[in-house]
């Protein structure tokens, strides 16, 4: 069990000349025998060459992991070697939802925790068998967060040696099931992302995928929440980081409400499917609006006045939340809004990768701060807002699995139907036209069974 040191904390250890800290510190050469021990990249096309301007040696080093800090072939890459005895005096976990889970919830719970066998890691420094894959399929709004937890409340209070990494591509999705853990468990867990870092002596691990290269042969199980979004989906480096740091005889488990090829690949055997979300409620129904692009600000302007107006007759708990296909087309209508409602400009915000104080961002549209918020695909996934209407633009430019996560960001919570979708289109393509159908198909297998649904049933 690897856990390798970034660059700056090497620098806080020799500023430190502490030399304690140094006591479990092993090195490893960053590169050798043409394997990159960090990415663990084969390819020689991803070395390079050169002449040392100090050592005035010749050296190489990674260019598929440079972005995590440059390392040369001469120079150590340090670690510290932790073993499952590290964790032997850890107090097992209590988790304490402040609601009832469902019987629909429940019942995935104990079919997880009960099929999928948690072991620690071997000994042996080779992978001895094909990695235990499994996935849970389920709905938008289904409590996949909660049904995740759980499990592992479960399987550490088996093992309490037991590492477990849920992980997900997105920061701010990441940070937010963070988050919830802390105040379900009442612990502190560790979280590694970016602006992040945090690491507290526990079983449960949170960070972003990129963050597990430094970690080798380390983890019994990897979660990968939202295993079909970007960059995961496609990138086969990250694939490899992950089964980097998975041990040799560990398990690995995909959550998602929507499945890429690679998802679809998992047997049946090893699929937990659940339809049905958490408030029994069917997902909401979109409607569907043709619109020329150039009517756009103009619908945009009429569709926001309710939410930002001081005599709001609408229920002053009712945000809007837009989604747009570019970096490109939120800034320009973000400023056309901004000319258009000088007074109100405080009720609207926009979010997007490069935005500054994300975080903050999130959390005053979450407290109704800011009652009208601009995204790009940042916030498709992973996020619940509370009584939150949603606006598509330019639908048509979207693949389905996109829409369908954007989508389910309606009508989350219990209660009275809070929540609309309408999907703005300039052309009618066979993307939007399976995003609807699942939506169809979902509640459909809802109406059909009930309270008596087989989640078995694939």
């Amino acid at each position: 069990m690897k856990y390798y040191l970034t660059r700056k904390q090497i620098e806080t250890l020799d500023k430190s000349n502490d030399i304690k800290s140094y006591r479990d510190i092993h090195v490893d050469p960053f590169i050798s025998q043409g394997k990159c021990n960090r990415c663990c990249s084969i390819d020689p096309t991803d070395f390079h060459s050169f002449i040392h301007q100090f050592t005035q040696r010749s050296t190489l080093y990674c260019r598929r992991c440079s972005q995590y800090g440059m390392f040369h072939s001469f120079e150590g890459y340090p670690y510290v070697n932790h073993s499952h005895q590290d964790y032997k005096d850890i107090n097992a976990l209590s988790i304490r939802l402040p609601f009832e889970l469902t019987h629909y919830q429940q019942s995935i719970i104990e079919q997880m925790s009960d099929r999928i066998q948690c072991k620690t890691i071997c000994n042996s420094t080779t992978r001895q068998k094909a990695t235990d894959e499994y996935l849970l399929y389920a709905v938008t709004g289904a409590g996949k967060s909660e049904i995740i937890l759980s499990c592992c409340d479960k399987w550490v209070t088996r093992n309490r040696q037991l590492n477990i990494a849920i992980v997900c591509p997105r920061r701010d999705v990441i940070v937010d099931l963070h988050e919830k853990a802390q105040r379900y468990f009442d612990v502190e867990f560790t979280i590694r992302c970016m602006g992040i870092c945090k690491h507290v002596f526990n079983s449960l691990h949170f960070m972003t995928i990129h963050q597990l290269i430094y970690y080798k042969n380390y983890f019994d199980i990897i979660i990968i929440d939202e295993a079909d979004a970007y960059p995961y989906s496609g990138d086969l480096r990250l694939h490899d980081i992950v089964l980097s740091a998975l041990s040799h005889s560990g398990t690995l488990i995909y959550v998602s409400a929507t499945l890429n090829p690679t998802l679809k690949r998992i047997p049946k055997a090893n699929s937990f499917i659940l339809p049905v979300r958490f408030h029994e409620k069917p997902l909401v129904t979109p409607r569907l609006k043709f619109l020329p692009s150039r009517f756009e600000q103009r619908i945009v302007c009429e569709a926001i006045k309710p939410y930002i107006s001081l005599n709001n007759a609408m229920d002053k708990n009712k945000k809007l939340l837009i989604y747009v296909h570019s970096i490109e087309q939120l800034l320009t209508l973000n400023e056309f809004l901004q000319n258009q409602f000088r007074q109100n400009v405080s009720k609207i915000g926009y979010i997007y990768s490069n935005s500054e104080l994300r975080t903050e961002l999130i959390d005053d549209f979450k407290q109704g701060r800011i009652t009208v918020l601009l995204s790009t695909t940042l916030l498709e996934r992973g996020l619940t807002f509370k009584d939150v209407n949603i606006i598509i633009l330019r639908s048509h430019k979207f693949d389905r699995n996109t829409l369908i996560q954007m989508m389910g960001r309606a009508d989350r919570y219990i209660g009275p139907k809070s929540g609309t979708v309408t999907l703005y289109y300039a052309l009618y393509n066979m993307e939007l036209y399976y995003a609807c159908k699942y939506i169809r198909d979902m509640n459909q297998r809802w109406r059909l069974y009930g309270r008596q649904v087989n989640i078995n049933q694939p």
